[in-house]
């Protein structure tokens, strides 16, 4: 039941990343959908079997040319939902009166901590990069956010 309830939340906390990203480009006024790559998904399943997990079974494409800020704000839309998510999960480990209900809320914490540090990384085709060249007040604001959150579980 623990696993499943791991599963539950990693796809919630993946789906919602890549939502965020598409809703703010929606908002900006830009093209925006989820394409499914199927070599991704594939290498994300097989991951489940091995000690290295990659997951990439997909990624929100942005059509158009994007104008002044509009870059890092649909770059800092998916790692702040998972921070968001972490501080609910937070506040429900601090409310929860079954220890089940808690375990899930810490996983809940670290896999949205550790999801949103991993996109952080503020290099390659991440969104740390993209956030990092628009503004470092921001990218530094999130993963000092997310790394605390991470460290707290730790």
């Amino acid at each position: 039941m623990l696993a499943l309830g791991a599963v539950l939340i990693f796809a919630a906390a993946f789906l919602l990343h890549e939502l965020a990203h598409k809703f703010m480009a929606q908002r900006l006024g830009y093209w925006a959908e989820y394409r499914l790559n199927n070599i991704g998904l594939m290498i994300t399943l097989f991951s489940f079997f091995s000690p290295f997990k990659l997951v990439a079974p997909g990624a929100v494409m942005i059509a158009g040319l994007m104008y002044g800020d509009d870059y890092g704000k649909i770059s800092v839309a998916g790692p702040i939902t998972n921070i968001a998510q972490a501080i609910l999960f937070l506040a429900i480990d601090y409310f929860a009166t079954s220890s089940f209900v808690s375990v899930l809320a810490y996983i809940g914490i670290l896999i949205n901590s550790s999801l949103a540090l991993f996109n952080l990384l503020p290099f390659g085709v991440f969104d740390g990069a993209k956030i990092l060249r628009w503004d470092w007040r921001a990218w530094l604001a999130a993963a000092a956010t997310a790394g605390i959150l991470f460290f707290y579980v730790s």
